[in-house]
């Protein structure tokens, strides 16, 4: 398993999905908007939690400390905006514009990993390193 192929494949999901929720906010019944959006957002978390995966294997990020810190405040603003709009209810002004913030953000951070972020970890990692985050990942993905 190439571990930043599955993070970049899922993160594309996850976009789409997001995508297509906000994008069907006035067509799908309000239940259907609120489950949907519900598993998005879960889905973002489980994401985030598998990326974490990363970092705790590296034995030294000095090198990146900057892009790790910017990372994890990208995470952190697209963590709270989730959890502030489950604190909004589906119908209520500004759901639909928070789900588009959302999804435009997290969209924004995909491509910062893609461009930035993963080849920066790449580089750092040893090859004993990513075994590891490999099995880890294996474990995590299908227990």
């Amino acid at each position: 398993m190439d571990v930043f192929k599955y993070l970049e494949e899922d993160k594309s999901s996850i976009v789409q999905r997001l995508n297509e929720t906000a994008k069907n906010y006035s067509v799908w019944a309000r239940d259907k908007v609120f489950e949907e959006a519900k598993n998005d957002f879960s889905s973002i978390k489980e994401h985030f939690s598998r990326e974490s995966i990363l970092e705790n294997n590296l034995k030294d990020g000095k090198a990146i400390q900057n892009l790790l810190s910017e990372v994890s405040g990208l995470r952190n603003e697209i963590t709270t905006e989730v959890d502030e709009i489950v604190e909004i209810h589906v119908d209520e002004p500004g759901f639909e514009q928070s789900l588009e913030s959302i999804a435009k953000k997290f969209s924004q951070y995909a491509q910062y990993c893609k461009e930035k972020y993963y080849p920066a970890m790449k580089k750092i990692l040893s090859a004993d390193e990513l075994k590891h985050i490999q099995d880890q990942f294996e474990q995590k993905i299908y227990s």
